[in-house]
């Protein structure tokens, strides 16, 4: 009997077991709303008409907006102490953008309106409140409180922060923000916390007020008090670095000065004196009753003529080694002195008229130029026996240009430009006048002879 009613229990309950494990299934549940807020990972708010809840999804990134309406297929449970549909199926249905209401509220109102459930899970607001703080998250998403009274509003957004807010956040800005209230009902309404849920980027933006322009005027103060002594201790170094490359420079041109002053005399003590007792032993040489046949006499002639000739070019070189002394004045001056010693020593009239001539001129080309001038000065009287010099500077668009003219004997500039025996031939000059960026060139005809400069400043 016993082992008859211990099959009976068997037999009932292995009767009961498929009614149990079907009872115990979940059952699937449809629901179609508007969506009201869209996470960027795995769920969604939806508004049926009759309740407001989270749908968590297994399709991925939920790609809805605000406003779309959505069919969602999925099992009822509970989530953060109030009801959500998981592990839904969803599709958007083809339907126009639902016009989602958005409820306008101050700081000061909102706590009441919280207390008073009129602000709900799934309620959107807009509030003007000022910014606490904005963190960005390990996520990339960002977190951020508002100053609001006698309630705790956390914010959330999905993606970066407007660089306007981001930049002013450390300021405690006016911000209006639009979003999603989300609740968790395990907290209790009283503690007054709740979190706004920020969709794009559009629903917050900066509101200027006088205390934030304040503030930021401020920051800019401080940091230029912060930027200006370094500015200053820059000023002071460029200064410095100024200064000490012109000291160099002095330096540097004054040794060179004193080195040009030493050889000058070298030159004026030495080889000078040297060629002037050849000449002066020439000259006693030369019989006085002019017994010698001109035959006789033309080499000692011509050696005198060479010494001499020597001795003059000896002359215009320590005195070109003097120009560097005078690089610290303006050129006009220069050349004027330059036309003036020309015409005191030669035999041409010479007739200068400067214009467009800067103040200054570095000394190497200056003194090439003055080279220059002056061996076409001393070419015009001594190869083209010139009556008349004309030395004429106009300004061009880079620097000026300088041209010496004379009315002397023509002559052919191909053959000139090879070097000649006795004296500086025109190669010389091409060559001081491309070393020295200068471009010269050379006219000659039946009437005059040009040499002209053009010279970059």
């Amino acid at each position: 009997m016993k082992n008859f009613i211990l099959c009976i229990v068997f037999i009932a309950s292995a009767a009961s077991a498929p009614v149990a494990e079907a009872q115990a299934k979940p059952e699937l549940q449809e629901v179609t709303g508007t969506v009201l807020f869209c996470h960027p990972w795995n769920f969604f708010i939806i508004d049926t008409g009759k309740s407001k809840f989270r749908v968590t999804t297994d399709q991925g990134y939920p790609e809805l907006e605000i406003g779309d309406t959505v069919t969602a297929r999925g099992v009822f449970g509970i989530r953060e102490g109030r009801t959500a549909l998981e592990s839904a199926k969803y599709e958007k249905l083809d339907r126009l953008k639902v016009e989602v209401p958005c409820m306008d509220t101050t700081p000061e109102n909102l706590a009441d309106l919280y207390k008073a459930n009129k602000i709900e899970y799934g309620t959107r607001i807009r509030i003007t409140a000022r910014l606490l703080d904005a963190t960005k998250t390990n996520w990339g998403s960002w977190d951020f409180h508002l100053d609001v009274p006698g309630c705790t509003v956390m914010g959330w957004h999905k993606n970066s922060f407007p660089k306007e807010v981001e930049e002013a956040a450390d300021m405690h800005p006016l911000v209006e923000v639009v979003g999603t209230v989300a609740l968790n009902e395990e907290t209790p309404r009283d503690s007054a916390t709740l979190q706004l849920c920020v969709q794009s980027l559009s629903d917050i933006r900066l509101v200027p007020d006088p205390e934030f322009t304040h503030r930021m005027a401020m920051k800019r103060l401080r940091h230029l008090w912060l930027i200006l002594p370094v500015l200053v201790v820059a000023l002071i170094l460029l200064l410095l670095v100024k200064f000490i490359g012109a000291r160099r420079e002095k330096l540097r041109l004054a040794a060179i000065v004193d080195e040009r002053k030493r050889m000058a005399a070298d030159l004026h003590d030495t080889i000078e004196q040297h060629l002037a007792g050849a000449a002066m032993f020439l000259d006693s040489v030369l019989p006085i009753d002019g017994s010698p046949t001109p035959e006789e006499l033309k080499p000692v002639e011509t050696a005198r003529n060479i010494l001499m000739t020597a001795k003059r070019e000896i002359r215009e070189t320590v005195w070109n080694l003097h120009v560097s002394e005078l690089v610290s004045q303006p050129p006009e001056i220069v050349l004027r002195r330059l036309a003036v010693r020309a015409a005191e020593s030669g035999t041409a009239r010479i007739r200068a008229l400067f214009r467009g001539l800067p103040k200054r001129l570095s000394e190497s080309v200056f003194s090439d130029l003055i080279f220059i001038v002056q061996e076409a000065m001393a070419n015009a009287m001594k190869h083209g026996h010139a009556k008349n010099i004309s030395i004429v500077t106009d300004p061009t668009k880079d620097g000026f240009r300088i041209r010496v003219a004379n009315d002397g004997e023509p002559f052919d500039v191909s053959a000139a430009l090879i070097p000649e025996a006795g004296h500086f031939g025109l190669s010389g000059l091409l060559e001081r006048a491309r070393r020295s960026g200068m471009k010269i060139a050379f006219e000659s005809d039946k009437r005059h002879t040009v040499v002209s400069l053009e010279v970059n400043t």
